[in-house]
Parts: C-alpha cells; structure tokens; sequence
C-alpha cells in the first residue's frame, strides 16, 4: 500500500468496527476470532481461541472443509457455503498469508440472515494491542545528555540489544538507529507524540520501537532527554495480519477523518474505483457522486449519525469509475468515537458494488409487473369472451376492455379507435383513464404518421414507445410533460383484417416487456376475433345495411378467367363456409361446364370441381377451394358478398356490411387484392329481413354445422325434385362422411318443422 499513512493507520481499530466476521487459524487452531464469527459459531471468544477450529463444525462438515483448507493453500483463496453445528449457514471466504495463517471473513448466508439490530464487532487480539502499552519493566528507558549521548539507561537496554554497559556508556544515540530512521529523530523533539523507531542490536538485527521523549529536570537543575522505547515487534505483526484481513475481504474497506477525506482504503476500493490508494487517500468521497440527490439524502443520515438517531448507517451512491462506467454501490459504516461538539468524527465502513443486485431486483420488479399484466389480461380476455356471449356490440367489447385494463394501477390511460372515413388521422372510440389533457394537445399536429397507433396500424403488430426514444416530434415532449413514460398500441386484428387499435399509456417505462406485449398480442387478436364476430351478427340480423358496389377491370380473378376463357357470362349464386374451406356455386349462361371443370383441374386453390345441373343454355357449377381471396377479404371485414358477376369486359361486385362498420377498411382491403378496383355506388338502405334470420328465429337455432350442411345441401339441390346432388356428393363438398351429412340434415329438419310448426 502506498503511504506512511495508509500503512500505520490504527487498523486494529478499522477490524473493531467492521461490520462481519472474521477470524485466524494457525496450525489448525484458532488464535483470533471476532465476537461475531464466534456468535455465528454458537460459541464465545474466549472458548475459541487456541481450539481446533472443527470444534465448530460437524464430521462431514469438517471433512468438506479439511479438503477445501487444501486447496486453499494451493490455490491462495477458497469461497464456499458452510454450516456450523450452531446450524447458522455461512458463506465463507478462507485466505492463506505469507507466513501460512489461513484468514477466514464470514456472512451470514441470505435465508440465514439474522433480522435484529445490528451488532458490534470486537477484534480479540494481544492484550498489548488492547491498551497499546507496556508496562514499564518490559520497556527500555534511557536519558541523553547535551550532545545527545547516552549517559543513563535500564537493564532493558543492554538485554535488547546485546550492548555491554561499558559499550552503551557515551554512545550516541544515532549510533542505536539504523541510518534510514535518523530523519524521524528530528520528530521526537518537534512532534509531542511517538514515533515508530527501529533499534539495532550489537547482530545488526532492528527492534521496532514506539519511542516516546520527554524533558525531565533533576534535582540538580539539569534538563535531560528522557527517552521510553516499547518493544512493539508483535503490534507489527498483527498490523500485517490486519492489513492482510482488510485485503482479503472481498468488499472495499475505508476510513474517513473528521474531514470527509479517506485515510485508509483496501485494495478492494482501489479496485472497484479503479483508482491507486494514493489517488483515493485524502479524497473526498461526497466528489465521486454522480446524483446530487444521493449526495443530500446520505449528508442527512450522516446528521442522523451524529446526533444519535442512528448507531450504523447505509447509503446507496451511483458513481462512476476512472473507465467512465457508473456503476452502484452500497456504503455500511459507523462512527469512529462518540462525536464532540456535534463534529463528524471520522467513520470507519465498507463499499460494495450493487449493481448486479440492483439489476437483478428491477428484474424481479419488472417479472412482477408482467405477471400482474399478464393476469390482468388473462381477467380480459375471460371478460371480453363473456361480454361477447351477451351483447352483440362492439363498444361494450371495446369499452369494457379499456375500463378492465385502468381497474390495475400499471396503466394511467387506455383507448380504442380507427382511422376516420376521409382522413389519414386515428379517432378514438371508447376510452377510460386520464389522458391529462394529452389527445386535445396532439390533435391537429402535423407527425400524426410516427405515432404509435398509426405505426401499429401500418405494421399490424404490437409497437411499444418511449417519449425518450422520438426526439425531434411533438407527440413525445406532450406524452413526457404529462407523464407518460411507456405507450404501447395493439392493433385489434382478426387474420388479415384490422378494426382498430387500443391504445394504453403508463407512467413508469418498464410497464410494457416482452411478456407483456406477448398478452396485449393475443388480447388484441382475441377483441378482433369479438368484433369480427358481432359484425356479422350484426350483418345476420340488422335491418339497415351498407351496400358497396365494386367494378373491377379486367382483373385476374377466377370469374373474370373463366369469363375470358369460355366467352361467358359467370354469376355466383351463393358460397358455404366449410371449415378451413369455401364452396362456391356458380352459373352461366352458356353450356360449358364441362370444359370450366377440366379447366379448373389446373386452378392450384380448386380442391374439388363438379357439375350440378347441366342445361342446354346453362348450367351450374360447384367449387371446392382452400381458399378465395374475395371472400377472405370481405369477410375478414365484417361483410358480405350480396352478388358477384363476370364477363370479358369486367367483374362486378356487390358489398353489404353493417352500418357501423369502417367502410374505408373495406375499400382498401377490395383495392389492394384487385388492381384496379372501383367503387362505384355507396348506399344505405332498410332491407327486409324474415322471422326465418332474425334472432330466436329457426336458423339461430341450428348448430354451425347444421347451417352449413342445410345450405350446402339447398345451394347443390339436393332437396330438389328429382334432386341435382346425392347426399354423398355434398359430404364430399362439405368433407365429412355421408352418415354425418344425413345426421346434420334430420336434426336441422327437426329443428326447423318443431319450430314452424310450435309457432
């Protein structure tokens, strides 16, 4: 260590109050052992010392540790989990010194961790070091005359260094210390202190001295030096096996003057501030803070301290190391001495680095919060299923999300909108929470495009923000101001189809992780699962309607090929949702079916082709596809294909949908599946609708694969007279066993007739 200071500071005093346990074995036996270690031991000090040390341990746990004593001598250091026969578990750090003595610092192991007061510390060491004096018979005393030669001294002298009297009588005194201590004889006279002195022997060998002088003045007037020397060989030693402790304490160990500055670090502090012992000693400690907030809170303990109010105390500090890296540490320590005057005495402490554990309980905090987001999803979902089976609406879906989500105290805002008809802009819907005035301050700002909602929108995927990570926009600094640290938009999506985005905001940035998004991606697809769902109800049973007419030119789809190809007129007639596939029923006005489905053999998305009817000017045509991308697209929307035609001029289409519905949704997704489209006629109208469709009515109470086997079997005539499909030819369309068919059909014919027939 560098420095005369660092190295004769009062380190037995530093070992008294740090806070742990230590301890010193050698050959085998205990010869230190703290107060503390001795507690976590089940024993007292003063039994331990001079004991075998696996007096405190079990057989098998001595064994383990025999072994591991071992290697430590090998390998310098050992760290290992113990358990004593108190049953206190240990984490213990061996180290072995110079001289072959094995250093043991101890904690209590985390589940073992005691929950009272703190205790104090008591290094038990030579009782010379305990009162840092000798006594007068075993010191050598000698007087100097005016030349500073000795002319009086004890027996003590000639018995330490080997000196006859005769030799000793007149010798100066520099002639005693070896030539590189001369310069600290200048500091006996100046200095009303002692001085550590080496003594040379008549062998040469020195004799570390604590020399204290003093003026005495005889009887006969004369002044003489009177110099005491205690023989403090042994106090070097422990100062080395406390030096050796201190190094091998695997947190940074530090002493403070009255002045806030360090006058003693371990190589641990050097370390962790990776800056040498001289850099650091004399330092100010409170000038490596980096939160001036910190810096306050640990000058207030430090009050505390000093007034009593606490006997030990901890601070946090976030710092920043000679590479530029901030890094967190802890502070433990207490007061050297009781203060004077309300002064800072000085304390005595040890850092450790926190960073990791710091790290690690934000994670934990962070898994917490996910997993409180994920079961207040998980509540969501179950309420968005419920709310689905009893009302038909889409806002008491969307709203009842929103006020589900704001009933947590993870989130400060929440709501749900789509685009407007004739505008790029997002409107909301339905909303909940506070938004602290944030939507009014955005609305009519020109970045609506880098909002999260529009970029959710645009991507169809989950897009979390922080107003931190968008400099340059307005949005972020309106989010920020109001307190808004994590945003996340979730578009509602069923398959391909889009109805919206919900929109939630929170005020810590953590709120929304990868397990988080992960919930809001199935909770968003669940709500657009819902509102897909009370769409067509809605489209089933509402007496007022959307009608969108669509003319498409010369587009590459199936009518328009087969129109081109067989010089025809094509209408589709009606489709059956089957499962995974659809069943087309389509007819023409030209007697070509024959060739259609020779032709169809070649169409990749055409599992099955088969004439119904055969006229000599017409006919009709059933098709089997895994999929169709017109009645994909407008089904994902929540409408319907009223009708659909073809000829070799062009495709024309006609749209229904509730009146409700995001009209402008529908026309993009027709435009970009056909290049070309156009929308040619916008209308609502009041449409009639039998007793047969409305709710409660004899088709609501069919099975879905009852309805599907009835129009499967109506649109193929089979129930015509003579009938145009056998019951095994629509199994076949509908992919099920004929059995199954006739099963469906006699259960659905029961239902309908009971119910005609009850009414």
């Amino acid at each position: 260590m560098d420095g005369e200071t660092n190295i004769f500071e009062p380190l037995a005093d530093v070992v008294d109050a740090l806070p742990g346990a230590v301890g010193i074995q050698a050959d085998g036996r205990f010869v230190s052992v703290s107060s503390e270690l001795a507690s976590m031991l089940g024993s007292e000090t003063d039994t331990l010392i001079g004991e075998p040390w696996q007096t405190a341990f079990d057989d098998e746990e001595s064994k383990r540790l025999a072994a591991a004593f071992e290697r430590t001598r090998a390998e310098g250091r050992w760290e290992g989990r113990v358990r004593a026969t108190s049953g206190t578990r240990l984490e213990l750090t061996v180290s072995v010194t110079d001289t072959g003595k094995l250093v043991w610092s101890a904690t209590e192991a985390e589940d073992d961790q005691f929950q009272g007061a703190p205790r104090e510390t008591e290094f038990t060491t030579d009782p010379s070091l305990a009162t840092g004096l000798l006594d007068e018979m075993n010191a050598v005393v000698f007087t100097l005359d005016h030349e500073g030669r000795l002319d009086r001294w004890n027996g003590a002298l000639s018995d330490r260094t080997g000196y006859d009297h005769a030799d000793l009588d007149g010798m100066p005194f520099e002639t005693l210390v070896p030539t590189d201590h001369h310069a600290r004889l200048a500091r006996l006279q100046t200095e009303d202190q002692e001085v550590e002195l080496d003594l040379c022997t008549v062998d040469g060998e020195r004799l570390t001295q604590e020399v204290q002088e003093t003026n005495v003045r005889l009887d006969t007037g004369e002044t003489v030096r009177c110099l005491v020397c205690y023989d403090i060989t042994d106090r070097i030693e422990d100062i080395k096996w406390y030096e050796t402790i201190l190094e091998m304490v695997v947190d940074g160990v530090y002493t403070l003057d009255e002045n806030l500055e360090f006058t003693y670090v371990n190589e641990e502090m050097c370390n962790i501030f990776e800056r040498p012992a001289s850099e650091l000693l004399g330092t100010d400690p409170r000038t490596l803070f980096v939160d001036e907030s910190q810096m306050a809170m640990a000058a207030d303990i430090r009050e505390r301290v000093i007034e009593g109010d606490l006997t030990t105390a901890t601070v946090e500090a976030l710092t920043e190391t000679a590479s530029g890296e901030r890094i967190e540490l802890e502070s433990n320590y207490r007061l050297r001495h009781e203060p004077e005057d309300g002064e800072f005495p000085g304390s005595v402490g040890i850092i450790r680095d926190v960073t990791e554990r710091n790290r690690r309980e934000r994670t934990l905090e962070r898994q917490r919060n996910e997993l409180e987001t994920l079961d207040r999803i998980t509540q969501l979902l179950l309420e968005t299923t419920r709310e689905s089976l009893k009302t038909a609406s889409r806002d008491t879906v969307e709203q009842t999300v929103c006020e589900q989500l704001l009933a947590s105290d993870l989130y400060q805002f929440a709501w749900i909108g789509g685009r407007e008809f004739d505008g790029d802009h997002i409107v909301p819907r339905v909303r909940a929470g506070d938004d602290r005035g944030y939507l009014d301050a955005v609305t009519g700002t020109d970045d609506f495009e880098q909002w999260p909602e529009n970029r959710a929108l645009r991507s169809q995927s989950v897009t979390v923000t922080t107003p931190g990570d968008e400099p340059g926009e307005a949005w972020p600094e309106v989010a920020g101001d109001r307190g808004f640290e994590a945003i996340m938009a979730v578009p509602l999506r069923d398959g391909d189809a889009v109805y919206g985005v919900l929109v939630v905001y929170a005020t810590h940035e953590g709120a929304f992780g990868d397990r988080a998004q992960a919930g809001f991606e199935v909770l968003g697809r669940a709500v657009g699962s819902v509102i897909y769902a009370a769409n067509n109800r809605e489209l089933l049973f509402a007496d007022t309607v959307v009608e969108l007419g669509f003319r498409i030119p010369g587009s590459d789809s199936l009518l328009a090929r087969i129109a081109t190809e067989f010089d025809c007129s094509i209408t589709l007639d009606g489709y059956v949702s089957a499962g995974d596939q659809w069943i087309l029923y389509l007819s023409t006005d030209e007697p070509v079916l024959d060739s259609i489905v020779d032709e169809l053999d070649e169409e990749p998305r055409v599992e099955r082709a088969r004439v119904i009817r055969l006229d000599d000017d017409s006919g009709r045509l059933e098709l089997v596809m895994s999929s169709s991308p017109l009645l994909d697209t407008v089904t994902s929307v929540g409408a319907t294909v009223r009708d659909a035609s073809g000829d070799t001029t062009d495709v024309r289409l006609t749209i229904e949908a509730p009146t409700d519905t995001n009209i402008r949704d529908i026309v993009a997704h027709v435009q970009t599946e056909y290049d070309g489209a156009e929308l040619v006629s916008t209308r609502e109208y009041d449409r009639d609708v039998t007793t047969v469709g409305r709710p409660g009515g004899v088709l609501d109470e069919l099975t879905d694969r009852q309805r599907e086997s009835v129009q499967a079997a109506y649109r193929a005539g089979y129930f015509d007279w003579p009938r145009e499909s056998t019951a095994e030819a629509v199994a076949e369309s509908l992919n099920i066993a004929s059995p199954t068919l006739h099963g469906h059909l006699r259960k659905a014919q029961r239902t309908i007739i009971s119910t005609l027939i009850d009414e």
